[in-house]
């Protein structure tokens, strides 16, 4: 099946830049799933403060509850036009893109493939996670809750770094005040003895990830180089550690267990360049592109997605692949995936929160 219109993707809006400080873990898990299977898609830029409001007017009900049973909404949602589908949960989208569109872009979306990854006991958690409701890919369900249970056990080494929306920036830590059960928002900073004990402790969490990515060593993904969900899960979250962590610390996090998360960011990550007339030719890096975002910062457009085959780890190192971008308009701001596979290169729970 075909899409016969672009899906409407909804965000978080972060500060401008926004291709730069987008940075909420379960949206960019949809935005890597989306690309992963080349469909056209825009994307919908939501203000923190409104989330509740978009869910309501697009009837998507909340996807889970707070501990005193109100709903706790949030993002991302997408719409799906060609089918008349709105799916509100980050796991169900994927599953929904696969269902729908399996034969699409990179094919599917959840191989087989054991992910015994367990989390061990750790820091208290303050928000609900997901639910592992059911589904046809339970092993990949499971594992989306353990890995969102991992982070967000140890996000708050980055929450004071989130690069909110100055318009709604006051509002906005208001809210995760609340919702965390603080009184201000120094409440969440972590410093000196705590906050190297966090950091131990996300390091030894990590360790059970850095297992099952060393079973295939052919490449930076799960089943080497080819790519899934799963690595899409944790390249969501280490998507938002890149933006919010310290510089220092985000080097720290990447060296971790042979620097397998940095080959996995580097893999996924997707970074910006400014395509004007002038720039377009000595900005684009050898790698795959795609153009994400338009100029107006409003509505963005996936056009090409980065993992339309498995990547040959060894070949990318080597030699670098290009993907000729289908820009439309030179104001566009694109996206692209780095394909850097150098592992010898130098440089309280809040899931869905954001």
């Amino acid at each position: 099946m075909s899409t016969t219109s672009p899906i409407i993707f909804y965000d978080i809006a972060m500060k401008a830049p926004l291709e730069k400080n987008c940075c909420s873990p379960n949206p960019w898990k949809t935005r890597l799933a989306l690309n992963f299977k080349n469909l056209p898609y825009s994307t919908s830029w939501v203000p923190l403060p409104d989330i509740g409001k978009v869910r309501s007017n697009l009837n998507v009900p909340a996807c889970r509850k707070f501990a005193d049973g109100t709903d706790f909404f949030t993002l991302p949602i997408i719409e799906d036009r060609t089918t008349g589908s709105l799916v509100g949960d980050s796991f169900d989208i994927a599953v929904y893109l696969q269902n729908t569109y399996p034969d699409s872009g990179a094919g599917d979306l959840f191989p087989p493939q054991k992910l015994e990854f367990v989390l061990p006991e750790g820091p208290a958690l303050l928000v609900p996670l997901t639910e592992c409701r059911e589904s046809g890919f339970p092993e990949y369900a499971k594992f989306n809750v353990n890995v969102d249970a991992a982070f967000t056990a140890h996000v708050q080494l980055g929450v004071q770094g989130l690069p909110f929306d100055p318009a709604t920036a006051e509002i906005s830590r208001a809210e995760f005040v609340r919702r965390a059960g603080f009184t201000s928002w120094d409440d969440f900073a972590l410093v000196g003895e705590a906050r190297e004990k966090t950091k131990e402790s996300f390091r030894n969490t990590l360790g059970g990830l850095a297992e099952l990515f060393s079973r295939d060593t052919s490449g930076p993904f799960l089943l080497g180089t080819r790519a899934s969900y799963a690595d899409l899960i944790v390249g969501g979250w280490l998507r938002m550690m890149s933006v919010t962590l310290p510089e220092s610390e985000w080097e720290e996090l990447r060296s971790w267990h042979g620097g397998l998360f940095g080959q996995l960011y580097d893999a996924l990550q997707i970074t910006q360049y400014a395509n004007t007339p002038d720039k377009e030719e000595q900005t684009r890096p050898r790698n795959f592109s795609m153009p994400l975002s338009g100029s107006s910062g409003d509505r963005v457009s996936g056009l090409d997605h980065p993992l339309q085959k498995p990547i040959d780890a060894t070949r990318v190192a080597e030699s670098g692949i290009t993907a000729e971008s289908k820009v439309h308009n030179v104001n566009h701001i694109t996206f692209q995936l780095e394909s850097r596979i150098d592992s010898q290169r130098s440089k309280p729970s809040f899931n869905e929160l954001i």
